[in-house]
């Protein structure tokens, strides 16, 4: 909650601030780093899916046959329940390694888009620190702020906490959805890119700002 409470008087106070080109070049970059981050959630949040309906279908298969083997005689439906289970994990088994790929792939794309956005991004904040006058001190502070909230963690630490977060979604904890939303706002790089958005459009219009 105070978190929360810091953000909304940041961006209040972002409201009166006149936004200059490197003000909105950091905007930029934190937005992209923001949503860079939601991709690797949401690959994350589709890996454990995959694997969670190969373990229902197994639980399925599991007990089915053991109605079976405690009747001691022969049902047809559930004979034929089984081995529609069984054919429905056979297809998924060959179907999943692709589709593991296929979320690897984006995955490693994502990392990629944040590691040079995050490589410009430090870049820029060096050159503002060094031209930027001391009458904008409290701009320069802001940035910082959203920008070591972009950079606190290791790719590695997002892609771990995405995946604890994607399996407790999955046993029924009250957690956001990643693929819903712009930004992932359980990630602090998503706090960061939500704010910066409010710091360049206060409406919160991302409109004109490059989709990743």
């Amino acid at each position: 909650m105070q978190q929360e409470q810091d953000w909304i008087l940041a961006g209040l106070t972002a409201r009166r601030v006149v936004v200059d080109h490197q003000v909105v070049a950091v905007a930029m970059g934190l937005i992209e780093i923001g949503r860079a981050a939601r991709d690797i959630a949401t690959c994350e949040a589709a890996e454990a899916m995959l694997h969670h309906r190969v373990a229902r279908i197994r639980d399925g298969i599991a007990r089915v046959e053991d109605r079976i083997a405690q009747l001691n005689m022969v049902d047809a439906s559930l004979e034929a329940a089984s081995a529609a289970l069984w054919a429905e994990l056979q297809s998924y088994q060959d179907s999943l390694p692709l589709e593991l790929a296929f979320r690897a792939d984006q995955r490693d794309r994502a990392i990629d888009r944040l590691e040079s956005a995050r490589q410009r991004l430090q870049r820029l904040m060096d050159l503002i620190d060094e031209c930027r006058p001391a009458s904008k001190q409290d701009l320069r502070q802001m940035l910082h702020d959203l920008v070591d909230g972009a950079m606190s963690r290791r790719s590695d630490e997002i892609i771990r906490q995405a995946r604890e977060e994607a399996r407790a979604r999955l046993a029924g904890a009250p957690l956001p959805d990643p693929a819903l939303e712009e930004f992932h706002m359980t990630q602090p790089e998503g706090w960061s890119a939500w704010q910066a958005m409010r710091l360049v459009r206060p409406g919160g219009d991302t409109q004109g700002f490059a989709a990743a």
